[in-house]
């Protein structure tokens, strides 16, 4: 078979193919498979004569066995070396008679023109095959088309008979809403004339709470307004008592910081003396005179400190006297005194570093007297300051 039949063939079945893919994917019977045939028709019966015109001009290439190659002499082949490799370098064209010889495994092309009967022949048995290949492609396309028909029939019957149950549906649902609105509608008006009712009912409990409420509201305010008559009547008074009360309630602080501060003052004062006679009694324990008296006891500025602490307390209470109550101050006022008296004329003027028995003695006497009266007057302030909290 030449190279024209193979093209001729390839192209159809090409044809063929498309016409037939296109029937089935568009599914509709002769619609697609009608315009195929005419088209394709025309070209098909023109074909052959084109093709016999082509055979009888020799133009048919047919595939076959290379031919053999021309047969050439040493001389020839002398020839053509000297002809190509000149001495010069020139290179000289190479003719046809001694042209390279092309491999065996070659393939070449030799005319051979078919008779122009067979190529009808073969040509009518294509056209036949093409048109049993077409009838068979149409044929498919409408048993397609004819099932596809079928099933849309199946389908739109299916959605009719649907849409008539959901009409069906639709119509029962409609009513039995319609039948909903109506009794919400009676029961909506039945429970508006209950709240009218007890809407009525309401204002008229109202209008008569008002009325006992408007009473109530006109007693309390007379009862307002005779108590506001008694305050005023009383205010005078209750303001002096409150004034009295805060007055007793400055003066009971002002004498509870004095005393607390004369408390202070005293504790310091027994506190020197014990350092200067008895150092081993610490700050907090009761005063009591040593068994003898260290050298450091008998020197005049070992009792320094004792003198500055004896004047602030008598300053103190100097300034507070007014605060004290009484006899607190007449009895704090007794004990400077005496404190001043002995420490002036018991204690000062024996200090010496070698007494004589005398003044030790009066010394002794000195250091005795105040540890019986630093006790006792701590205890008056001690008193004085707790009684408002115990009372």
């Amino acid at each position: 078979m030449d190279i024209g039949e193979i093209l001729i063939l390839t192209l159809v079945v090409v044809i063929v193919l498309l016409g037939t893919v296109s029937a089935i994917g568009m599914g509709v019977g002769g619609a697609t498979t009608a315009p195929v045939r005419d088209r394709l028709g025309p070209w098909l019966e023109s074909l052959p004569g084109k093709v016999s015109a082509s055979r009888r001009a020799g133009r048919g290439p047919r595939l076959g066995v290379a031919p053999p190659a021309p047969r050439t002499t040493p001389a020839a082949d002398a020839g053509a070396a000297s002809a190509t490799d000149s001495p010069d370098g020139a290179v000289s064209p190479v003719t046809p008679a001694t042209a390279p010889t092309p491999p065996l495994a070659a393939v070449a092309v030799s005319p051979s023109p078919l008779d122009a009967a067979e190529w009808d022949r073969r040509w009518a048995g294509l056209r036949a095959e093409v048109g049993e290949g077409l009838r068979a492609a149409s044929a498919a396309a409408e048993e397609r088309a004819a099932r596809a028909d079928a099933r849309l029939g199946e389908t739109t019957g299916r959605v009719e008979r649907a849409l008539a149950d959901l009409g069906r549906e639709t119509e029962r649902r409609a009513t039995a809403l319609a039948a909903a609105v109506a009794e919400v509608g009676r029961e909506t008006r039945a429970r508006g004339a209950a709240v009218e009712t007890g809407m009525a009912e309401v204002g008229r409990e109202t209008a008569a709470r008002s009325g006992a409420l408007e009473a109530g509201l006109a007693a309390a305010e007379a009862r307002q307004s005779a108590t506001l008559d008694r305050l005023r009547a009383d205010l005078p008074g209750l303001l002096g008592a409150a004034e009295a009360r805060a007055t007793a309630d400055r003066r009971a602080a002002r004498a509870l910081d004095a005393l607390a501060e004369l408390y202070a003052r005293l504790a310091r004062l027994e506190a020197a003396v014990a350092a200067v006679t008895n150092p081993i009694l610490l700050p907090g324990e009761l005063y009591a005179p040593p068994v003898e008296l260290l050298p450091e006891a008998l020197a005049w500025e070992s009792w320094k400190d004792v003198g500055e602490r004896a004047f602030a307390f008598a300053d103190h209470f100097n300034a507070h006297r007014l605060s004290l109550p009484e006899p607190l101050g007449s009895e704090v006022a007794t004990f400077i005194a005496d404190l001043r008296g002995v420490l002036t004329r018991s204690i000062y003027p024996n200090l010496r570093p070698h007494p004589a028995a005398a003044e030790l003695h009066t010394l002794r006497a000195a250091l005795d007297r105040l540890a019986q009266d630093l006790p006792t007057i701590r205890g008056r302030l001690e008193r004085a300051f707790r009684a408002p909290a115990g009372g």
